[in-house]
This record gives structure tokens, C-alpha cells and sequence, in this order.
């Protein structure tokens, strides 16, 4: 049953005044359209939505999995601190770096032209595990090359050598000779060798 407000004006006999702050917001409330229960509906959610607050975002059950770690290289790789810039490569599969015999042959060697092992940075090619050992090798710098019995594609420096003929290229000095067995095992090949350090280091 609705109420009858047809007495409201009997009712209130006493004049109505408003403040200023009524007046604007009876002003605003007069542009407005009522609201139809829909809308009503939807403002009421509005508000309702408002006051709450954000609901959490889920993580993800499964998260993306972490980047491949890069590969190290080889710390036994590099033998010498290369304090002069002389790269040895050797090939090895039965020693970490070489044979005794060879070591102290190489020792003599580096000794004729003044050299020890700190000065020099000698690399056994069999060491090589990754490609990450292949592309330390290239990053090595020196400005002389000594290479016994190395050639490798895998080592640019090495293909273009031939046997007992000194290269230069770039301001650097490149050698290819033969093994370190072999060659202390002959004596005309020490001398060759011989003849070929003073051409280097003149």
C-alpha cells in the first residue's frame, strides 16, 4: 500500500530555507536522472566495487624456467701467465699438458730465446671440452706463435701455416714445426727450429 503524501503540505505549514550548500546540491540532484532499478543496481555495484579492494592477482603455478647457464670454460685450459705474448699449442691426449721429456725440452727452448713458462701461454688442444675452450683459445693474445704439430680449423691461426716457414700477418709472428717428440728426437730439426727463433725474435 503506497502512502498518501497529499497532506504533506498541511503538514509542514513553516517557510523552508536552504543554505547555500543545499542549494548546490539540490541543484545537482535536479540534472540528474532518476535511476531506474537497473541503473541503480549497476551504481550500487559501483560503489560496492570501490570500497573493496583489489582482489590479489594469482601467480602462476608454473614459473618460466631460468636461462641456460652460459658455459665455463676450461680452468686447466691455459697453461703460463703469457707475461710476453708467446702462444704454444700442443696436442696431448695422454698428459694434462705434455709429456715430461717435452716440458723439459720446451724449457730449453724458451730459455734460448730468453723465455721462461710465466712468460708464455701454452694451450694442450686435447684440453678442449666446448666450444667455449675453441673460442678462449682465439681470444689469447700474442704477438708470437709457436704451433708443435697443431693444425685445427677449429684454430684459424693454424691453417694457414705450412712447415717450417715463419708467417707474419697483422705485426704478429706465426711458426709451425713439428711435434716436441719429434723434434728432440732429431737433430736436424732442432737446428732448423734453431734458425727459425732468431728470424723470430731479431
Amino acid at each position: 500500500m503506497q502512502h498518501d503524501l497529499s497532506f504533506l503540505p498541511y503538514f509542514i505549514t513553516e517557510d523552508l530555507f536552504l543554505l547555500p550548500e543545499d542549494r548546490q546540491a539540490a541543484a545537482e540532484a535536479a540534472t540528474q536522472q532518476p535511476l531506474s532499478p537497473s541503473n541503480a543496481n549497476t551504481e550500487a555495484a559501483g560503489k560496492k566495487e570501490e570500497n573493496e579492494a583489489p582482489a590479489p592477482v594469482a601467480k602462476a603455478a608454473n614459473p618460466a624456467p631460468e636461462k641456460a647457464k652460459a658455459t665455463t670454460v676450461n680452468p686447466k685450459l691455459i697453461f703460463g701467465e703469457n707475461r710476453k705474448g708467446l702462444l704454444i699449442l700442443v696436442e696431448d691426449p695422454n698428459h694434462p699438458i705434455m709429456e715430461r721429456a717435452d716440458g723439459l725440452f720446451l724449457k730449453d727452448v724458451l730459455k734460448a730465446i730468453q723465455y721462461t713458462f710465466d712468460d708464455v701461454a701454452i694451450v694442450n688442444i686435447c684440453q678442449c671440452q666446448n666450444p667455449a675452450d675453441w673460442e678462449a683459445i682465439n681470444e689469447i693474445p700474442f704477438t708470437h706463435f709457436f704451433s708443435f704439430g697443431v693444425s685445427r680449423q677449429e684454430v684459424p691461426a693454424t691453417t694457414t701455416l705450412a712447415p717450417y716457414e715463419l708467417e707474419k700477418s697483422k705485426g704478429r709472428k706465426l711458426l709451425m714445426v713439428d711435434k716436441l717428440s719429434v723434434l728432440r728426437a732429431e737433430r736436424s730439426r732442432k737446428i732448423a727450429l734453431w734458425n727459425l727463433l732468431k728470424q723470430l725474435f731479431v
